[in-house]
């Protein structure tokens, strides 16, 4: 054969071979990316899940400018704290408590990291803790009416000591104000960025009332099929917030005002969500000064005021808000010409009452349905508030740690009274009781005994609605639905 001839054979021949390795190369990384992508279709949804909060973000983004619910909200998922509910999303465990209450040991996690893959080192721990004492003396919660110091005992243990002794101590090491955030992220105080988080999720984008959220991969507390991105939105108070929220093709919408929970009623019959009514989140009540007010006349209010509520509330008893928004709301208290006839006898109630001037609706509306009932208001000013005959209250509840709330439901009233026979030996029980389940027995017995004696008169709990988009999420399959809104608890449909 021609030389020349062999030469451009084997040339065309070596040409092909390097066009058939580069079309097999190509083929096995197209082979290798579809299979990729239809792994990550499966556990990355390419469609961010929307979620609608009622209210205003409050800014700036930090978790010790926690005023409103959603605002808990938006950083429960951003943020990890040392203990929590669910010991699986916890950062750390509890290794003792003193005999005396007031130290607190615990030890960190070794697998924990930031949203980055940096490790959350002890240093990050302490520098949040003592930020958040540094901080004003108001907000949603100031520990430094619980906390004296926190110290580091090695890269792994730290000390919390106490002011005092404080049973719900744990319950408040894991709200998200308690939430560590990395030291290199904080600049003169100031948190700088919300792209590297503890919790479950990050922050992408913010504009506005609209924030993105991507997944943390690196937390320890997600649901199988947890969302991968969240697309959050905050909606002010709206009587037309669930339409609001539909149009902009929310999976999920929370409702925590009046007028927001009537537009979620409408909802009730769509066929693409299902409703949900919250645990409580908020109780009312009134305290009635046993200094100044005869029993008689304290059960002789507490019933005037508790059947023109149309209902009457055990401490003990959740109420869910679909049962009392209606059919009377504290909006109707009072309000009609007619009273509803006492149970006790009319003379005992007495024939003037002090109040503190307020401008809470609740307060106005008992004040008059004391009036309509001859009763003599007296307005104090709201600096003496402590001194009045009536003080209408609220407290905070959660259905994590539902033991807890009696607890701080008690110790906020407890002032007020004069102790009867027995109670203060069970409320020393309670303090001292390591045990939830048992503090939480002594503290119903002592709050059944200032309700049956009207020393507290229960009015009205506050619960919040969700609307589930049943096509996209997972409904939680618990009847008794705690409400919590973490994305990370959360599955979406396969």
């Amino acid at each position: 054969m021609n030389p020349s001839v062999k030469a451009m054979i084997t040339k065309r021949t070596r040409n092909a071979l390097v066009g058939l390795l580069v079309i097999s190369v190509l083929l096995i990384i197209t082979i290798q990316k579809t299979g990729i992508d239809k792994m990550n279709k499966n556990t990355d949804n390419s469609k961010a899940i929307i979620a609608v909060l009622s209210g205003k973000l409050s800014l700036p983004l930090d978790p010790r400018n926690i005023v409103m619910i959603s605002n808990y909200h938006l950083h429960s998922n951003l943020w990890g704290t040392l203990l929590a509910s669910n010991p699986a999303e916890a950062l750390a465990s509890l290794k003792s408590v003193s005999e005396d209450g007031l130290k607190y040991r615990l030890v960190l996690k070794p697998e924990i990291k930031f949203s980055d893959g940096s490790p959350i080192l002890m240093t990050d721990v302490v520098s949040s803790i003592n930020r958040l004492l540094a901080t004003l003396d108001n907000g949603h919660f100031n520990p430094k009416t619980a906390i004296e110091s926190v110290k580091a005992i090695d890269d792994r243990e730290l000390e919390f000591s106490l002011h005092q002794e404080t049973p719900s101590f744990q319950f408040l090491l894991s709200i998200p104000e308690m939430g560590i955030v990395p030291e290199k992220s904080v600049v003169n105080d100031e948190l700088r960025t919300l792209q590297i988080t503890s919790g479950a999720y990050s922050l992408v984008e913010h504009e506005g009332e609209r924030l993105e959220l991507k997944k943390n991969p690196h937390y320890l507390g997600h649901q199988p099929r947890s969302p991968n991105r969240v697309s959050l939105r905050f909606m002010s108070d709206s009587a037309q917030l669930a339409e609001d929220a539909k149009a902009v093709g929310a999976h999920f919408i929370e409702a925590s005002n009046t007028s927001e929970v009537q537009s979620m009623r409408r909802m009730s019959g769509d066929s693409q969500y299902t409703i949900l009514s919250t645990r409580p989140s908020l109780s009312f009540y009134a305290l009635l000064n046993d200094r100044a007010l005869s029993e008689k006349q304290r059960v002789a209010i507490s019933d005037l005021v508790s059947r023109n509520l149309g209902y009457e509330l055990d401490p003990a008893t959740e109420k869910r808000s679909f049962e009392l928004s209606p059919p009377k709301t504290f909006a109707s208290l009072g309000l009609t010409s007619s009273l509803t006839a006492l149970k006790s006898k009319p003379e005992d109630l007495p024939s003037k009452v002090t109040m503190a001037k307020t401008n809470s609706a609740l307060n106005e509306s008992i004040a008059s349905t004391l009036s309509n009932a001859g009763v003599e208001i007296i307005w104090l000013d709201s600096s003496a508030a402590k001194e009045a005959d009536i003080r209408v209250r609220s407290q905070g509840m959660n259905s994590d740690f539902p033991e807890i709330e009696y607890h701080l439901l008690l110790l906020s009233q407890w002032a007020a009274f004069t102790p009867q026979a027995g109670e203060e030996e069970l409320i020393m029980k309670a303090l001292h009781e390591p045990d939830n389940s048992k503090r939480a027995e002594y503290i119903q017995r002592v709050s059944r005994a200032m309700v049956e004696d009207a020393r507290v008169v229960p009015l009205l709990v506050r619960s919040y609605m969700h609307a589930i988009d049943h096509g996209v999420l997972e409904v939680p399959k618990f009847s008794d639905y705690d409400g919590d809104v973490r994305f990370s608890r959360m599955n979406t449909k396969e």
